[in-house]
C-alpha cells in the first residue's frame, strides 16, 4: 500500500504540497508530485492499493468559523479522486484529516457526507478509513502513552452510536500500529546493563528501561521499552 498526501497548499510535515485546487472551479490535475510517485508505485508492482490522506487544504473550503469539517472539503478530495481517474489511478482508500479526529458531529457528518460525494461520483469502491489518528495519548502522570487498541475503540464506538457513521466507514485505520517511532527499528540501541547484588538494570541510550532480579529471567525473546511505549521485541539480542 502507499499512501499519498492529497496536497492542499500548506506546509503539513515534508513540505508544502501544491494543491490539485487551489481556486474553486480551478483544476489542475498535474499539481504536485504525488500522482508521479503513484504512477511509478503501480509500475513497479500492478497489485499495489493507493491510499489517499489530507494534511491540509485550500482555504475555500473552509465555512464562515475557519472550520476544515466541511462538505466544501469532502467535495475537494473528490475532486482529487477525479484527478487520479482521469489519469489512470485507482485510489482504493481515502481517510479524513490526517490524525485531526476527536469524535465530534460534524466530523461524524464529514464521513457521511463523503461517502455520498464518492458514490454519486461513481467512486463506489473506494473504501473510507477512519481516522488515521496517532496511538499517543497522555496519561494521568502527564508522560507519553502508546495505546492503539485505545484508539481504534473510540472511532469504534463512535461507529456503534452512529448508523450513519458506521455505514460510511469501512476501515478503521490507526497509525505506528507496530510501535513508536516506526523507524525504531532502524535506529542504533547501546545497551548497557549495571549489577548490584542480585538486581539488574538496564538502560538503553541512557534511558532505563528495566530491573531484572535473580531468577526473574528466563530464555526467549528479549523485549526493551522506554517513555511509556509498548516494548519493542527482538528475536535476540546481543550484548557486548
Amino acid at each position: 500500500m502507499l499512501k499519498l498526501e492529497i496536497g492542499g497548499g500548506g506546509y503539513s510535515s515534508d513540505g508544502s504540497e501544491p494543491s490539485v485546487q487551489g481556486v474553486q472551479g480551478r483544476l489542475d490535475c498535474a499539481a504536485g508530485y504525488e500522482f508521479w510517485l503513484a504512477r511509478q508505485a503501480v509500475a513497479r508492482n500492478s497489485a499495489i492499493k493507493l491510499y489517499g490522506l489530507q494534511w491540509s487544504a485550500p482555504s475555500w473550503v473552509r465555512d464562515s468559523h475557519g472550520a476544515l469539517w466541511t462538505p466544501a472539503d469532502a467535495r475537494y478530495v473528490v475532486s482529487w479522486l477525479r484527478c487520479a481517474r482521469e489519469i489512470g489511478l485507482t485510489i482504493s482508500y481515502i481517510g479524513g484529516w490526517n490524525e485531526h479526529y476527536d469524535g465530534a458531529a460534524v466530523q461524524r457528518a464529514w464521513y457521511v457526507d463523503l461517502r455520498k460525494a464518492l458514490d454519486a461520483a461513481g467512486f463506489t469502491s473506494t473504501r473510507i478509513v477512519a481516522a488515521d489518528q496517532s496511538p499517543q495519548r497522555r496519561h494521568r502522570s502527564g508522560r507519553p502513552g502508546y495505546s492503539p487498541l485505545i484508539t481504534w475503540r473510540g472511532v469504534a464506538d463512535d461507529m456503534a452510536a452512529d448508523p450513519a457513521f458506521n455505514r460510511a466507514v469501512s476501515v478503521l485505520g490507526v497509525h505506528d500500529t507496530c510501535g513508536f517511532p516506526t523507524t525504531g527499528y532502524l535506529r542504533t540501541y547501546t545497551l548497557s546493563l549495571t549489577a548490584s547484588g542480585v538486581t539488574i538494570s538496564a538502560r538503553i541510550n541512557r534511558g532505563r528501561v528495566a530491573t531484572v532480579t535473580n531468577g526473574a529471567y528466563r530464555e526467549g525473546p528479549a523485549g526493551l521499552g522506554s517513555l511509556g511505549y509498548t516494548p519493542v521485541r527482538y528475536a535476540s539480542l546481543t550484548v557486548r
